[in-house]
């Protein structure tokens, strides 16, 4: 149970983690930064930084 416990904890830090990249990204966009440079800066590629600044259709 225990261990059930803290991977559930590791699963929420490294999605909010996620969460906040993509808001970075987002700003730093909005600001001018290419995408080659957030994905540097953020050391994913370049499609994963297209894929969070792409609305998600739904």
């Amino acid at each position: 149970m225990l261990s059930e416990m803290c991977k559930a904890m590791e699963e929420l830090r490294v999605e909010s983690r996620k969460e906040m990249a993509v808001e970075m990204a987002q700003s730093l966009y909005e600001q001018g930064v290419s995408i080659e440079q957030i994905a540097k800066a953020s050391k994913v590629d370049a499609d994963t930084v297209k894929g969070w600044l792409t609305p998600k259709a739904g």
